[in-house]
This record gives C-alpha cells, structure tokens and sequence, in this order.
C-alpha cells in the first residue's frame, strides 16, 4: 500500500490518499469540495508547490516545511484495529476508554475489551522543536499494569523520548506512535 499526499487543484485542499498504487488514470472526488479531477491533476497540483520555501499549513495535523516536507503532529494507533488517536502539543493524560464509568484521560483509547490499560494509564506530552518538527515524550500517571517501550520498562518518574514507530505495550495491549 503506497500513501500519496494530492493536492486538490480546484480547492487547492491538501489530502494523504492512504493507498494510492492503481490510482493513475482514475479520477478521484475531492471530499472538502466535491470537484472530480484525474489523480494525475491532483498530485500536480501538489508536486506544483513543493518547491515552495514558505512554510504552509495543510491542516490542523501537518506542515510543509522546507527541506523537512510533511510535518505532522503525532497519533497514537491501537495496533489490533488501526484505529488511530491524534495528538496536540502539550501533555495529554492517556487512557482506556471505559464503557460506562468517565475518565479523566483527555486520550481515550477504545481497546475493544482488553482492560489492561488503566482509565488513566500514561502522559504524552508533546512539543514543538526549533526546527519545526515535533517531539514525543512518555511518562507513568496511576496504572496498574507496566508499560513497555520496545523492551525497555516506563518506571516511576521515567520519561522516555518516543520515536515513529514506537510501540507501546501495555500486557497484549499495544499502541503504536506515528510521527
């Protein structure tokens, strides 16, 4: 599966096609402001100002940023569904989302009955470095199960950098940050 960011050419809304690999000589409908166009008219549209040296706003999730491209906020994936939780700068309380009970997790993740996760489980504070790109940080709140970064254990006051790709285990439960 090959992800494309397009660009639409009448809107000029920027859009990731999740998989874009027998999409050449289709034509494809802009969902912000319905025009269809050729998948080829989209991507000129964008590959049009990659050239840019300004920084852009594509979205309220990613930047263009010169010389680092697609910038994007981080999000959490539940690895068993792919279902993906996104992220804003600052630090943000991660939790299971529970079925009847509130939660004070300002990211409730939906772990489809797997309850190893606590209602308040583990912080991810996010910020913003001087070049523009983002960065992710992980550190214990009131959980009952360890939390395993690849193989290393988030203890007490441990703060942990994160990477794309990381994936965090709580038991079988496992999450998955994207960059």
């Amino acid at each position: 599966m090959m992800k494309q960011m397009v660009k639409c050419p009448h809107c000029g809304k920027r859009l990731e096609i999740k998989d874009a690999s027998d999409l050449a000589g289709k034509r494809i409908k802009c969902p912000v402001c319905g025009t269809v166009n050729s998948y080829e008219s989209f991507l000129k549209a964008f590959t049009a100002d990659a050239g840019s040296d300004e920084t852009r706003l594509i979205d309220d999730q990613r930047t263009i940023i010169p010389g680092l491209g697609n910038i994007r906020l981080p999000r959490l994936v539940f690895v068993k569904t792919g279902q993906e939780y996104p992220l804003k700068e600052g630090r943000q309380l991660v939790g299971r989302k529970p079925k009847e009970s509130a939660s004070e997790a300002d990211v409730q993740v939906d772990t489809h009955g797997e309850n190893f996760m606590s209602r308040s489980h583990f912080y991810i504070e996010v910020k913003k470095a001087s070049n523009g790109s983002y960065r992710a940080y992980i550190s214990n709140a009131a959980n009952k199960n360890e939390t395993v970064i690849g193989n290393e254990v988030l203890r007490g006051t441990d703060v942990l950098a994160l990477s794309d790709g990381d994936v965090i285990r709580i038991c079988s439960t496992e999450i998955r940050i994207r960059f």
